[in-house]
């Protein structure tokens, strides 16, 4: 597992260094093929939610909001909070 977050923390500092289009593809392509589980999926998207600010592309919102609607990565609650954090744009 510290491996796997290793990877994860080097797919957010991609992120945030111009690759966020690659990256959300990669990471969303990764756990539907059962790469990484839900957890590691959290965890980057909580990561990158720390380094984000708006204004969002219209690209950057399409590939990040099926991450974070996912029942399966993010409880209602936490989706709801997320759904007013892209709302603020």
């Amino acid at each position: 597992m510290e491996r796997q977050r290793l990877v994860v923390d080097r797919l957010v500092h991609l992120l945030s260094v111009g690759g966020a289009i690659p990256v959300l593809e990669k990471v969303w392509e990764m756990f539907r093929d059962g790469q990484i589980d839900a957890s590691l999926v959290r965890y980057f998207a909580m990561e990158v939610l720390e380094i984000i600010a708006p204004p969002f592309s219209d690209d950057l919102i399409a590939l990040f909001l099926p991450l974070v609607s996912d029942e399966e990565i993010f409880d209602k609650a936490a989706q709801v909070s997320m759904f007013f954090f892209f709302e603020s744009d």
